[in-house]
């Protein structure tokens, strides 16, 4: 019997490590960020993109990608020509992938198009230099 529940234990995390945690929302997303303290990830796609389909199916499934996102970010996705984003955040083609600072008063990056996982980690890891680089910033003019 402990086999068994080990066995769907086991299985039923491997599956969570491969979801990322998405808000509900931009204004859910910005709450949580403030909140945890985290930059934010927002990530652009449409229905009729096959680079987003892929994007989608491949790089945000891979578990690197996965496992940073729901550990350093606040992660939001969102269809661009259907939902709300702030009118400041440009999304001219798809997929593309912004990121903010915590108070979601700062564009850290954007980056466009498709990339396999390890690229992505790449960016987000840029990302998470760049949020601690603008904190930094803002404590230096506060002084």
């Amino acid at each position: 019997m402990k086999k068994i529940i080990f066995v769907i234990a086991l299985m039923f995390s491997s599956v969570m490590a491969t979801e990322i945690n998405w808000a509900k929302s931009y204004k859910d997303a910005e709450a949580k960020a403030k909140v945890e303290k985290k930059p934010i990830i927002i990530v652009f796609t449409t229905e009729t993109c096959r680079w987003c389909r892929k994007l989608e199916s491949t790089t945000l499934k891979d578990e690197d990608v996965v496992k940073m996102m729901n550990e350093k970010f606040i992660a939001l996705h969102l269809d661009r020509d259907n939902d709300d984003y702030p009118a400041g955040l440009e999304v001219r083609g798809v997929p593309m992938t912004y990121f903010l600072n915590d108070n979601a008063d700062a564009i850290l990056g954007a980056r466009s198009g498709y990339v396999e996982g390890n690229r992505y980690v790449t960016w987000m890891k840029l990302a998470i230099q760049q949020a601690e680089l603008y904190k930094k910033s803002i404590q230096n003019k506060e002084k």
